[in-house]
């Protein structure tokens, strides 16, 4: 009791309790004020009613389970309860702005510590991943630093997930890439190219089309991710070439001097004709990367009370550091040789990062042709960001059983990487290793990325010699061990077992199957990646999703059929929309058939549905009841209207009864299109709560809201 914080989900409630005391809820406070039971305070006249009046719903009737019972336990939504008069609302436009504020970026003293410490271990984590991408795309590791310190402040400051981290990734470093080594573009346009995708981020927030994202399947993701590792992994084969120092020119081509091809181009490394370094160079860098791996793998296994510590510093930067020290201790002095390292690669020079405009190359004009060169791989670009950004918000939502504002996120995202190319940035997004990192050392509000970034800033102005000594093939490793954890195994098993029959599954125990044509997606997906690019696999996997949807549900459509026997004598003429049931007296009497029809009516189910009636066979009147049927499309409409001529052409009569309220909502819209029926009828959703579905599909006499349509 009294100002006790709760979480302001779903509260468990005991409806009808009649000496409960009296619950008052703020929408915009995390504090539920539960008064104690010795409070005597009057109850509120919106309160003074009987327990099921209290409850009752818009159209005076008690919600679905409340009809036999005063007392009955049920999960609430704090929405459904809070009434205007329970929001306090600042009228000042200022209040408000002030209330924002402190809502969304106020931290409790006693989180600050934990949120600078989380920051920080983040920090120190996504400078190592920031240089590895930034030489995957063949730019100086400087610019990648920069784009993780940029992304991190905006997107940390303006997205609408706190505790997100963003910077320089994977999947926007195999996107940008192409522009960087097109020998008709180069890394002049990529600034451009960062820019056009962070507005088209921006409108995506904007128009809310978030919720778009869930027609991305599962099936998709973890073909995604599968061709993310692939390609990176592919990327890393590129520091054991002799030449490998990073060109800023204006345009760079490949050995052949033609443009990179699409058709696997992830392999190129392994056929582009350039030198390998010699094999004693070789396995000094294959030492450093497995010191780097090993290191990654194995620190996480310890589990001694005395070593736990070791645990808050990221065991990437462990591993290294320990890669770096071996170069400069044993490599260089006792190998009598030395490999690449990042100031042989891409010289980190420190301070803060330049304008584009002062990176050291022209820059291309701004009109039409430079539009046309960047709008494919910015529209890429865009489209991989927003997938992993909110792939990576539905991950942090899940472990802090909070909601973030997609559409939010989506604009910070896209301001984030607007800044980022006006500084010559690569782009980025939301970082998945990382963001995990920062939720579990306690970093959930915005405090974390602001200092993320600051600790990012800080070690590309002051530590910016250590960086340069560092080798190389050390990167090489922490991002094979990004692929291996990248990549989901688990589908080699998924695939397994789909080649298997039922028989086989059972007999050896293997219970990991899913359908077919969720595999087939994984597959497509990686191909595709591997032959083209992320988006246009993405896309490919959804239509598959969707063609496959359409099919499944096109095979759900039911039909059956009973017979009503009518009465003929006058006085039930006089309502020949009430239908009879079977007579026994001598009046003469005529059949109407009844087809009950349940599933989703759309254009993959137009055909399977027409061929269910018996248009010889029935009698003059046949009513279609609609009780379970959706009319999803155009196509739904125009097989109502064929089906309606075909029964007119042969004298007959077609009655569409008990049509969802929706349903009904959209023939009264093409009712110019339905003349050939004779009456459609929309059940009211007035006692539903007396009524189930079974109960109206018994029941011959339901309340209804009938509209006559008659041919002439």
């Amino acid at each position: 009791a009294g100002d006790k914080p709760a979480n302001l989900g779903d509260v468990e409630m005991k409806m009808g309790q009649q000496n409960s005391s009296p619950m008052q809820y703020s929408s915009r406070s995390p504090v539920m004020n539960v008064p104690s039971p010795s409070d005597n305070a009057e109850l509120p006249a919106r309160q003074e009613a009987s327990p099921k009046e209290a409850h009752k719903n818009s159209h005076g009737k008690m919600p679905r389970g409340h009809r036999n019972s005063d007392a009955h336990v049920r999960r609430v939504d704090l929405a459904a309860i809070v009434t205007p008069q329970d929001v306090d609302e600042p009228k000042d436009p200022y209040a408000r702005i002030a209330r924002f504020l402190y809502k969304d970026y106020y931290v409790p003293p006693n989180a600050i510590k934990t949120e600078i410490v989380a920051g920080l271990i983040v920090g120190l984590a996504v400078v190592p991943e920031a240089i590895a991408f930034a030489l995957v795309v063949g730019i100086p590791p400087q610019w990648g630093v920069d784009t993780t310190l940029i992304t991190s402040l905006v997107v940390g400051i303006f997205g609408g997930r706190p505790g997100l981290c963003n910077g320089a990734s994977g999947a926007v470093a195999v996107v940008i890439v192409d522009i960087v080594q097109d020998p008709n573009a180069g890394v002049a346009y990529m600034g451009y190219t960062v820019i056009l995708a962070g507005l088209f981020c921006c409108v995506f927030g904007v128009l809310r089309l978030a919720n778009y994202m869930t027609l991305i399947s599962s099936s998709v993701m973890v073909g995604f991710v599968n061709a993310l590792a692939i390609i990176i992994g592919c990327a890393q084969v590129k520091a054991f070439k002799a030449d490998n120092i990073i060109q800023t020119g204006a345009a760079r081509s490949n050995s052949t001097g033609v443009p990179n091809r699409r058709l696997l181009s992830s392999f190129d490394v392994f056929v582009d004709g350039e030198a390998w370094v010699d094999s004693e160079v070789a396995c000094w860098m294959l030492t450093e990367v497995a010191i780097v791996m090993l290191t990654m793998g194995l620190l996480p296994l310890i589990k001694h009370e005395k070593l736990k510590w070791i645990h808050n510093i990221p065991s990437s930067l462990i591993g290294i550091l320990l890669a770096t020290a071996f170069e400069h201790g044993i490599v260089r002095t006792i190998g009598n040789t030395q490999t690449t390292t990042i100031g042989d690669i891409g010289k980190m020079e420190g301070g803060l990062p330049k304008l584009l405009w002062d990176r050291g190359y022209d820059l291309p004009p701004l009109n039409l042709d430079t539009f046309q060169k960047i709008l494919p791989c910015a529209s890429t670009l865009a489209a991989v960001a927003l997938i992993e950004q909110m792939m990576t918000l539905q991950l942090v939502d899940a472990m802090t059983r909070t909601v973030g504002q997609a559409n939010r996120e989506g604009v910070g995202l896209g301001l984030g990487n607007v800044v980022a190319g006006l500084f010559g940035g690569m782009g980025g997004n939301a970082m998945i290793g990382q963001s995990v990192i920062c939720i579990k050392t306690g970093g959930f509000r915005r405090l974390s990325n602001i200092v993320t970034g600051l600790t990012v800033l800080c070690i590309t102005a002051g530590l910016f010699k250590v960086v340069n000594l560092m080798p190389s093939a050390a990167f090489v490793g922490m991002m094979w061990m990004i692929c291996y954890y990248t990549f989901e195994w688990n589908s080699f098993r998924l695939l397994f077992h789909a080649c298997h029959n039922e028989k086989n599954r059972e007999r050896f125990g293997r219970h990991h199957k899913i359908e077919r044509s969720d595999l087939l997606v994984i597959v497509v997906v990686t191909v595709v990646t591997l032959f083209t690019n992320l988006a246009m696999a993405v896309a490919a996997g959804i239509g598959i999703n969707l063609i496959s949807y359409a099919v499944k549900s096109g095979e759900t459509v039911r039909l059956s059929a009973k017979t009503l026997l009518l009465p003929t004598s006058a006085d039930k003429l006089a309502d020949p929309d009430r239908p009879g049931k079977d007579c026994a007296s001598d009046a003469v009497v005529e059949g109407t058939v009844v087809y009950e029809v349940e599933g989703p009516l759309f254009f993959g189910s137009i055909k399977q549905f027409m061929d269910l009636f018996d248009y010889d066979g029935d009698p003059a009147d046949v009513e279609l009841h609609c009780f379970q049927m959706s009319i999803m499309d155009y196509s739904a409409t125009e097989a109502l209207v064929k089906l309606a001529d075909e029964y007119k052409e042969k004298g007959k009569r077609l009655h569409l009864k008990f049509l969802k309220v929706e349903n009904h909502r959209l023939l009264s819209k093409a009712r110019g299109m339905l003349e050939g029926i004779s009456s459609w009828e929309s059940t009211v959703h007035v006692n539903e709560e007396d009524e189930d579905l079974e109960e109206m599909r018994d029941s011959l006499f339901p309340e209804v809201l009938r509209h006559r349509h008659s041919g002439q």
